[in-house]
This record gives C-alpha cells, structure tokens and sequence, in this order.
C-alpha cells in the first residue's frame, strides 16, 4: 500500500460491522448533529472492500457502480490495511507518469551523450587522418576542411569555406569527365578515380580522389 495524506478512516460501528467517515461527511454532520453523537452514528455504512491482490480497474468499477468515494482494501485474511479512492488512483497515474518521463528525459540524456561521444570521435578522426577530407553542402560549398587538405593543397580552412572545389580545378579535365563524375555520385552515391587539382601555389599534382554523398534526413 502507498502511504498518503488521509481523507477518510474506517469506524468499527458494531462488532461484525465497518463504516467509514469521511472529510466531507464531518463537515456536512458538524452543523446537524450535537458534538457528543457517537461517530459509528455518522459514518456511512456498509463499508464497501476490494481485496488488495484484485485489479485496479475492479476497484474502479465499484467506486463507479456503487457511486461510493473509498473502498477498503482487504489482505488475505480479510483484514482492512487500507483504503482507495479516485484520489489515490488519479496520484498513483501520475506518480507513474512523472516516473516514465523521467525515464524517458534520462534515456534522452544518454542517447544524447552517446551521440556528442561518438561526433567527438567521428571529428578525432577526421582531423587526424593523413588524407585532405572536404565536407559541402548540398549547393556544393564547402563547409569543411582537415589539416591534411591544407597540407595537400596549401590553402588554409578560412581562405575555401564558402566556395566550391572548383577552387583546386586544374584545367585539365574537360566537361564531358565532369559530368560522368557527378553522374555516378547520382547514381551511385559515390565516385572514386585519379584527378589532376591545382595546389594553391599554382603547381598541378594527381591525386586519388573519393566522393560520398551522404544525405541527412531530408534527403540532401
């Protein structure tokens, strides 16, 4: 049983008989009846049971049935240990549902801690690798660069941020080889070949390139 601020209590009216007297029935007997009268007089009888191990929704079902506001829980033995009433039952949802959302708002910490670990580790990653990585968006700026790309090509993150890899277009590949790159990326979803690409300094080299295109959740 949950323990909780009392409304109601249970009168032994006779020895075979409970009743039981509620805040409601004090104040309605306080103004009609002289302060002697015996309380067993003033409580509403029979006192209505569920047995403690039967469902919460039998319990529901008399308190509407009989139209009665508590009902007393019996042990085994037939025992009064409690009593319920829509009150308690509206606290205990609640309690459950503050409890779910705890739950909930806590998973949603992890699963966020988990997420921010491994983008830590994904940008450990990317900042140490050997090999120039380049991030754009979907218009094809760039967004992006490690230290290995400004080894490679000489140019500093700041100076290609919001341009284009066209910036690294060596003028030696013609539109028609362009266009089957960007035409497996499509397709595909990636392209991978040698390309000549023109450091910042002016001098050509050839390089193995590798494009992935990787869309976000609105397919981009």
């Amino acid at each position: 049983m949950r323990l909780s601020s009392c409304d109601a209590v249970v009168v032994k009216c006779s020895e075979q008989e409970l009743g039981i007297l509620t805040e409601r029935d004090m104040v309605r007997f306080v103004a009609h009846h002289p302060g002697n009268t015996p309380i067993s007089e003033l409580a509403s009888r029979p006192l209505l049971t569920v047995h403690q191990n039967e469902p919460l929704i039998t319990a529901r079902d008399r308190l509407l049935e009989q139209r009665v506001r508590h009902l007393a829980v019996l042990d085994e033995g037939n025992n009064v240990v409690g009593l319920i009433g829509f009150r308690d039952m509206l606290a205990g949802a609640e309690q459950h549902y503050m409890q779910d959302l705890r739950d909930a708002l806590e998973e949603r910490d992890r699963a966020l801690a988990r997420s921010h670990e491994n983008l830590q580790l994904a940008e450990r990653v990317i900042e140490s690798s050997l090999e120039g990585i380049i991030v754009t968006d979907p218009s094809n700026r760039i967004e992006f660069v490690n230290p290995a790309f400004t080894h490679m090509t000489g140019y500093a993150a700041e100076e290609v941020i919001g341009k284009t890899p066209e910036i690294l277009s060596s003028g030696r590949h013609d539109a028609t080889y362009y266009r089957q790159m960007w035409e497996a990326l499509k397709n595909h979803g990636y392209w991978r070949g040698e390309i000549w690409n023109r450091r910042k300094s002016g001098e050509l080299y050839l390089e193995l390139l590798t494009i992935t295109a990787i869309t976000g959740e609105k397919a981009r």
